[in-house]
Formats: C-alpha cells, structure tokens, sequence
C-alpha cells in the first residue's frame, strides 16, 4: 500500500531566513497492510455541540467510512478507542476481525503499541474527533504514543479525517485543526497524510 506522508520543515537556515522560507516535506512509503493499524478515537455518534457533530458525521461518511472499508478490506487492523460510548454511541460500528480497545483495562498507549507490535502491526495511524481535544490528548491520543510509546517508530495523522474543535474566529479557516496538523508534521516521529494518498 502507497501512503504519501508528509512533514513540515520549519526554516532555521540560511541566516536571516524567515517563516515564509519554511516548506513542507514528502515521501513516498509502501507499507504491507498486514503491518498495519489504524486506530479510531472517539467516533461519536451524537456530540453536545450540534454544529460539530454534524461536521463529525459529514466527514465520517464523506471521508472516514470508506477509508475504513478499504483499509479493512486490504487487511488493515482496525482498532476502536471510543470513550464514553455510552454517552454518545460510535458512529463507526466495528466489524469482525477488528480490535474493540477495552478502555476500562486503563491500559497506557505504550501497551497497546507494544501489543500491536507483537502482533506483527507496527505501521501506525490514527483519525478521530477532535484533533485539539480527544485525538491528541486522550490516554490513546496522540502525545502519549509520541512520548510514552518507545516501540513506535512512525505515527500517521489522516488529516482529512479528523476534524477539530474550533473557536468562532477559527471555524472559517480551520485553524484549530490546522495547528495541531503542524505540530504532528514537526515532531520526529509524526507524518500525515490524506485518505486519498493512501492507495
């Protein structure tokens, strides 16, 4: 499988180089789907806030949903990490053969990495609502694979399946979601990716 992964370079040289001298980076990675995980976090079926949960659920089905069927189809393990479902449901109802996280074990993103690991899926990417709150921050978020999950050597962010929680002055542009794509895209081990550069 094709993924075309991208990183942000933030410009540091020549001297007197500026912001606008930054430039993003891509390469080109051909990973086997039976290495491969895609974790899910929290795919809601409802949210308190009407206007994301209805951005949520368009982007679930314009852009996440077929993702998933493919991915699983091409023998991607799909993993669920949905907190309290009990509250709001999953939108992404998980099929056979994919991996349901059993969030009250409380086990920590290093375990369920190095688990992953041993079952030969060390390739790693995630997507799931929102990328400022739960996607990043959750015991299963971002930062903690990042900094707490020595067995991971590559984390992928979908970027165009993941939306974030924004403010009024954000909303237009995106620009809450956007901030964290760039952070992913500078830490050392974080890429991104679009769903249609997985082919």
């Amino acid at each position: 499988m094709q993924l075309n992964l991208r990183k942000f370079a933030q410009a540091v040289t020549p001297p007197g180089c500026t912001e606008l001298d930054s430039i993003y980076t891509y390469l080109n990675a051909n990973w086997n789907p039976l290495q491969m995980s895609f974790l899910l976090i929290d795919c809601w079926a409802t949210n308190p806030n009407t206007g994301f949960q209805n951005r949520a659920l368009a982007n679930m089905d314009d852009k996440l949903i077929p993702l998933v069927n493919r991915l699983r189809s091409a023998g991607v393990l799909i993993c669920h990490a949905c907190y309290d479902s009990y509250l709001h449901g999953n939108y992404i109802t998980p099929q056979n053969g994919d991996w349901v996280i059993n969030l009250g074990s409380q086990q920590t993103a290093a375990q369920i990495h190095m688990a992953l690991y041993n079952l030969g899926r060390p390739l790693f990417m995630m997507a799931g609502y929102a990328t400022n709150n739960c996607v990043l921050q959750r015991p299963l978020g971002m930062w903690n694979f990042i900094y707490h999950a020595p067995s991971l050597q590559q984390l992928v962010l979908v970027r165009d399946c993941t939306l974030g929680f924004e403010s009024p002055e954000s909303l237009t542009t995106e620009g809450n979601k956007k901030a964290i794509i760039q952070m992913v895209e500078c830490w050392t081990h974080g890429h991104t990716t679009t769903s249609e550069e997985i082919v």
